[in-house]
């Protein structure tokens, strides 16, 4: 039998391709600066707020209305997050928008898989129609500026800002 003793080189080396195979089986690595950008990301409609998602739906971006504001029509034109009419946050994950807005989830299809959650601090949001509550479908657009999330280890994270749309405002699954 022979014996073979580690070095600190090759320990390391082990460590590093660990490493490695734990993120690619399932680990969550954090998301790249582009990919937090929301002037890079795709939208999402239905119900009431804006949703968007980088490309891959890795990292998304939920501003949410409050339904029971939303639905008479009393969204203030602006606000400044924090809000009691506005709920944003950050999702780290896998598949973010799987199935989104979609009532019956068949037999393999995909789920989303949210890792971690980031409340959205700061930013404001700029309803640039008037009249939010109309029938759905309707197409309701804004504006997101100064977005900034906080980390789970209190680091402050910049999201940018855009014009977002909403094409089926008010819609929901079902």
């Amino acid at each position: 039998m022979l014996l073979h003793r580690s070095t600190p080189s090759m320990t390391a080396a082990v460590v590093a391709v660990v490493a490695v195979v734990l993120t690619a089986c399932g680990g969550t690595a954090a998301p790249e600066a582009d990919q937090l950008d929301v002037a890079t990301m795709d939208e999402y409609g239905c119900g009431y707020g804006f949703w968007l998602a980088s490309p891959d739906q890795r990292v998304a971006v939920r501003l949410a209305a409050a339904p029971e504001i939303a639905a008479t029509g009393g969204l203030p034109a602006e606000v400044s997050l924090p809000d009691e009419a506005w709920d944003g946050t950050v999702l780290i994950g896998e598949d973010l928008y799987a199935n989104w807005c979609d009532d019956v989830i068949e037999p393999g299809e995909a789920e989303p898989d949210v890792a971690e959650q980031w409340p959205v601090t700061a930013g404001t949001i700029t309803l640039l129609r008037s009249d939010p509550a109309a029938e759905c479908p309707t197409d309701v657009r804004g504006r997101v500026s100064g977005l900034e999330a906080t980390r789970p280890d209190g680091s402050v994270v910049e999201l940018g800002a855009r014009d977002v749309v909403n094409d089926t405002w008010g819609c929901v699954a079902g």
